[in-house]
């Protein structure tokens, strides 16, 4: 089949040009307020420095090109949706599949995590006033659930619409290259990519890496995020191909990797790894003064560990597409 061939839409849909507009908008406008982000960033750690309380500016550098990377990657959809783009529409809903699972998990950590930021404020002597607490975290969950459920579950919810995809059929008939993969494994082959574009990121937290109980760093750790990364992004490329060596590598790379860090942060907490990463005295004093750690030395384990069965599960259901590659 040409790249120029027609892809014919379902003979009866009902034409949604006006809402891929609204939509391709709202992406444009998120994808602008994170690009609010990088500023404000540097902005905390010149203020930071200026406070007294030292900040590395190196560390502050993955957070910044996280959110350059989701403002380019929003804007270039939105744009796209507002063209109608066929790719825009695939793209945009693994997007959003991949936004909401996260903000699930997410969204759960949150919850678990809540009644000890309570006691946190309560042992340091500032607490305020229950019903100002009961508000503030009512709030914080809107503001949460509205971020990471509410956004990406309406961005599922229009882009899988049958007719939202006719109508960009209809309007880019020709084929694109996310029509060449199915889109659950689309959804596989672009967190794989994700991973091997922040992988590298690692050298500016000093290169540690968690490696089945000990905390590697230096040249061997170095060495380990660059095979990391390579074998990230050859995973990336196989499961767009379709490639059963790309899933089985999928599934060992899951399952490896979590046990590295469960077998890891089961043997010493989160402040051993801040202090492997050279972090400055000042702010590991205030990240001990929040009276998290503790609990989340104690959750640590568990999430991982859930989030590789989900992702084992997923991997399984889009074992089908492999095999008629």
């Amino acid at each position: 089949m040409s790249q120029s061939a027609f892809l014919g839409p379902p003979a009866a849909y009902k034409d949604r040009t006006v809402g891929l507009v609204v939509f391709g908008i709202l992406e444009i406008f998120l994808g602008g307020l994170c690009a609010l982000f990088v500023p404000l960033i540097a902005f905390s750690i010149a203020m930071g420095t200026r406070g007294g309380t030292p900040m590395d500016p190196r560390m502050m550098i993955p957070g910044m090109m996280m959110y350059v990377l989701m403002a380019v990657v929003l804007i270039w959809l939105g744009i796209g949706s507002v063209r109608c783009r066929r790719w825009a529409r695939a793209l945009s809903l693994v997007l959003g599949w991949l936004w909401l699972v996260a903000g699930i998990m997410g969204m759960g950590f949150f919850i678990v995590l809540m009644p000890g930021m309570q006691e946190a404020m309560a042992q340091q002597g500032g607490a305020p006033p229950r019903e100002f607490l009961f508000v503030m975290q009512g709030f914080m969950l809107a503001m949460v659930g509205c971020i990471y459920i509410v956004i990406p579950g309406a961005l599922v919810l229009f882009y899988q619409s049958r007719h939202v995809r006719a109508t960009c059929e209809a309007k880019d008939p020709h084929v694109r290259w996310t029509d060449r993969c199915p889109l659950p494994v689309l959804a596989v082959s672009v967190v794989w990519a994700a991973a091997a574009f922040f992988m590298p990121w690692a050298f500016c937290y000093g290169a540690v890496f968690p490696l089945f109980g000990i905390l590697v760093s230096g040249l061997p750790a170095g060495l380990v995020i660059l095979a990391v990364t390579a074998i990230a992004g050859y995973l990336a490329w196989g499961t767009y191909r379709l490639k059963i060596s790309a899933w089985w590598g999928s599934i060992a790379m899951v399952v490896l990797w979590t046990a590295s860090v469960v077998v890891t942060f089961s043997r010493m907490g989160l402040m051993d790894f801040y202090r492997a990463m050279h972090m400055p005295p000042e702010q590991l004093k205030l990240i001990e003064q929040t009276g998290m750690i503790e609990r989340m030395d104690a959750l640590l384990p568990w999430f991982p560990s859930l989030g590789a069965l989900v992702l084992v599960g997923y991997l399984l259901f889009t074992k089908k597409y492999f095999t008629r590659a």
